[in-house]
């Protein structure tokens, strides 16, 4: 069978790892899960020096291994986490070109060997190949991302197959060099708000969907992003799409003249344009009464001759977004609502605290995000 056969490449995997690391190079952090490791890897950045670079490579053979790919994720001392996360995204695009057979750790192993002392200078100005990955003109978002999610299994011990969940999920969120914080909710229902710079927080994600994954059975595997909240991309995004909506009502895109004198003709199309009109005009209305705000018609100009924030190279358009230098880890700290990354089971235990943690969110003034969580249950 297809699944045995998976089992015992994971199972080969392993015993072949076993025998080539020792006990100090290969670690498991959930003993009863030997599926998740860490290699400690020290790695010789060229034939020429005796310069070498300390690497963790964490892994995660998902049960369907070798059908899915392997969760990692890499630390290496001296290199800064923006290069560890381009190496990440390289690796695991080599990783994706292997035959089902070949044994993805050893292989990834030999990658990071040939490859690492080409992303040390990544960020640095060394003007190597690498560095033009991205356009100068255009900087990578670093600023605050929050997700609201729903986890309707996280209180379940049912649902557990492995190591203590929560303990899983605090070392994921504390131990692999993420600045993250928020607030795992094991109640009944189950929620995740998670929070801080863009990149932590999809490598936090990431992680939850591989490594974490792998300590709940399959039905328990349901975690879903409700809500996703960045800053200050999104009130800069809000402004380009208000121009839009501006520029749209001065041109008639949604053809008022030809639908009132009947020249819209296709099946559907005349409704379809008229409710987008007064949808977009209600939202155009609620951005003007939210402090009285107004757009003048040279900064629609700008705005629209920019271009959408996550990709305007034109200075001087978006507040720290686009081609601008992104917020400072003190202001991204600064918009946080957590000081930490904790669980929170409730005083009266699960059934209760769903209940509980909606007064919590209440003192924030953050029911918004507490409803996106949980609206849907009841919907």
């Amino acid at each position: 069978m297809a699944e045995e056969h998976e089992d015992t490449v994971r199972a080969m995997e392993m015993e072949v790892l076993n025998s080539m690391y020792q006990e100090h190079e290969l670690q498991f952090p959930y003993p009863e899960n030997p599926y998740t490791f860490v290699l400690l890897l020290e790695l010789s950045l060229s034939d020429e020096t005796d310069q070498v670079v300390a690497c963790e490579l964490s892994c995660s053979l998902p049960s369907e291994y070798p059908a899915l790919p392997p969760g990692v994720s890499i630390q290496c001392k001296g290199l800064k986490k923006s290069a560890c996360d381009v190496m990440k995204q390289d690796l695991l695009a080599a990783l994706r070109e292997l035959d089902e057979e070949q044994m993805k750790i050893l292989e990834a192993v030999e990658w990071l060997k040939e490859h690492v002392g080409s992303y040390l200078h990544l960020e640095e100005g060394s003007g190597g190949a690498k560095e033009d990955a991205v356009p100068p003109t255009h900087k990578p978002s670093k600023g605050l991302m929050r997700e609201w999610c729903s986890f309707v299994s996280l209180y379940k011990d049912s649902y557990c197959s492995g190591p203590n969940r929560f303990e899983v999920m605090t070392q994921l969120a504390t131990g692999r060099g993420l600045n993250v914080t928020g607030m795992g909710i094991a109640g009944k229902p189950g929620g995740l708000v998670v929070e801080g710079e863009e990149n932590d927080v999809v490598a936090f994600m990431e992680l939850m969907r591989t490594e974490f994954f792998e300590t709940l059975n399959p039905r328990g595997r349901k975690l879903t992003t409700r809500l996703q909240e960045r800053w200050p991309l999104d009130g800069e995004e809000e402004r380009f799409e208000i121009a839009e909506i501006i520029r749209g009502l001065e041109e008639d895109r949604y053809r008022a003249a030809d639908r009132a004198a009947g020249k819209v003709k296709k099946p559907g199309e005349a409704e379809r344009l008229e409710e987008r009109e007064l949808r977009d005009k209600e939202r155009l209305k609620r951005w003007k009464s939210d402090g009285g705000r107004t757009m003048p018609e040279d900064e629609v100009n700008r705005l629209l001759a920019a271009g959408h924030p996550s990709k305007c190279t034109t200075p001087a358009v978006y507040f720290k977004c686009g081609c601008e230098d992104p917020p400072t880890k003190e202001e991204v700290n600064a918009k946080r609502l957590f000081s930490a990354f904790t669980i929170f089971t409730g005083k009266e235990g699960f059934e209760a605290s769903y209940q509980e943690a909606a007064k919590i969110f209440k003192e924030m003034g953050r029911m918004d995000g507490f409803d996106a969580m949980f609206t849907y249950r009841f919907s």
